[in-house]
């Protein structure tokens, strides 16, 4: 099934407990109910150090769809993958096919100069906290890349916390790698 699809049905199984319970944790019920919705709930059951696969038999989660472009004009056709996290602890979250090494891609690219003048990028800790914050910024979903080249071109970067902050920032220093010897082969004139 299709990512698009798969959400859907995630968006169908919330019910106004749901709804309450992100409420409580800041989370605004305009974001499920006006425009296309930007979470569901789904049981899952991680499958890796990185992702998840749905299972009856699995734990509640948040589902977040991952998509280059998160306009009201809906989702179709742009959802590659989706997120799950629990809500009691937000901090870990699974991707079902891991495609996606950021949480909206196209924060990224409307904070580079070129764009905007004098933007900043807010990049959040967790997925919930990127929904409390009406999905502005993004979510680095995969810290083990290059995240210079995910978030290359943006001049400034704004974090909640110090925490956070000196994360990013060592994340963001690229590791000095031995340069390697270069040799030519030698030409022989024979004659």
């Amino acid at each position: 099934m299709n990512p698009f699809d798969l959400f859907g049905e995630c968006v169908a199984n919330v019910d106004d407990s749901h709804i309450a319970r992100m409420e409580l944790l800041s989370v605004d019920r305009k974001l499920f109910w006006i425009g296309p919705a930007a979470w569901g709930n789904g049981l899952i059951e991680p499958t890796g150090k990185r992702t998840f696969q749905f299972n009856p038999d699995g734990k509640p989660a948040c589902i977040v769809p991952v998509c280059r472009d998160y306009s009201f004009d809906g989702f179709e056709g742009s959802i590659s993958d989706v997120i799950a996290f629990h809500t009691d602890n937000p901090y870990r979250c699974w991707t079902l096919y891991d495609t996606e090494p950021v949480l909206n891609p196209e924060a990224v690219e409307r904070a580079k100069p070129c764009l905007g003048a004098d933007a900043v990028l807010q990049v959040h800790a967790t997925p919930l906290e990127w929904l409390q914050n009406a999905r502005e910024g993004c979510v680095i979903l995969d810290w083990s890349g290059n995240l210079r080249f995910h978030l290359g071109g943006v001049q400034r970067i704004y974090a909640a916390n110090p925490i956070f902050a000196k994360r990013l920032e060592k994340a963001l220093i690229l590791p000095t790698w031995p340069s390697p010897e270069i040799r030519c082969a030698e030409v022989q004139n024979v004659a």
